[in-house]
């Protein structure tokens, strides 16, 4: 029951999954990639991944909203505050740019590099949760960069794509090279047809679980940084209602939503079940106030 409502224990939980997950993408990747280029082609490949890799780190810095402003200090220093010592917590070498988005909607998300950091929050999120709310949302961001979660989601996402392109290739070998073979009578092996078919759905379940993964993990994390897993429940809780389809305040979930493997995040009810499970009054703790800094941004 201890190991239930530890974080820590989730957070390493949750590694753990990460590891055998990326594991698998990279065993599909080279079953797939051995048996349509053979060594010499898997080593281009990887030449070629490693570069895309590497541009798309680069790139990642530029990927905010159009309407995404860099905020000052002055602007909300309450705000800054909180971040840094979210970060000092964590830690983080480097501490987050904090860019504003004037939207309605109620969104954070984490963009840039470990090395350079940044974190978008918008006008709907700021303006809607409180500020122990908020604490929670930010703790989840700034657990995604301590994971380093954005270069293995790029990583993932290479992965992915070279697995896909490894399938075409073979088809198209297959089909280019089939009279050759129905004449000298080879037969294709039945389960080289099942990998080309199903690699590319694998590897796209398996991105998917990852990315599901990393985000309890970050929860986890923030539960740990800010000692209060209620508040982001609370925050959870707030955007889901906030975001949901007239289908679901009917029946309770829109149809696009029933089903957990084609998620790119796990469904709010869990998570909020588990940070309830993770509440510092369960173990016998006491939350800290993180919170308690001023204004909410307008």
């Amino acid at each position: 029951m201890q190991k239930k409502t530890d974080p820590m224990y989730r957070y390493r939980w949750a590694n753990l999954q990460t590891l055998a997950i990326t594991g698998a993408l990279a065993a599909l990747l080279l079953l797939v990639g051995s048996l349509v280029l053979g060594r010499t082609g898997m080593i281009l490949l990887g030449f070629v991944g490693a570069v895309s890799v590497w541009r798309a780190s680069r790139m990642a810095g530029n990927l905010r909203p159009a309407d995404a402003r860099e905020l000052r200090y002055p602007e909300a220093p309450w705000l800054f505050d909180l971040v840094e010592r979210l970060c000092a917590s964590a830690p983080i070498a480097s501490t987050p740019r904090i860019y504003f988005s004037a939207s309605p909607m109620m969104n954070a998300m984490t963009f840039g590099s470990r090395q350079e950091p940044a974190i978008l929050v918008t006008a709907g999120l700021m303006n809607s949760l409180s500020e122990r709310e908020v604490a929670g949302v930010l703790a989840h961001e700034v657990a995604h960069i301590q994971h380093n979660d954005l270069h293995l989601f790029r990583l993932a996402e290479t992965v992915r794509a070279m697995t896909g392109f490894l399938s075409n290739v073979g088809w198209f070998s297959l089909f280019f090279f089939f009279p050759v073979m129905l004449m000298s009578g080879v037969a294709i092996p039945p389960g080289f047809i099942a990998l080309l078919f199903g690699a590319p759905l694998v590897s796209v379940l398996l991105q998917l679980a990852l990315l599901r993964t990393r985000e309890y993990a970050a929860d986890a994390r923030a539960a740990v940084l800010t000692g209060d897993p209620l508040g982001l429940a609370s925050a959870l809780r707030t955007i889901d209602q906030a975001s949901s389809s007239p289908w679901r305040q009917l029946f309770g979930a829109a149809p696009a939503e029933q089903g957990g493997w084609l998620r790119t995040h796990p469904p709010t009810g869990e998570r909020v079940r588990r940070l309830m499970e993770l509440s510092p009054r369960s173990a016998g703790g006491h939350s800290r106030a993180w919170w308690h800094y001023g204004e909410i941004l307008t």
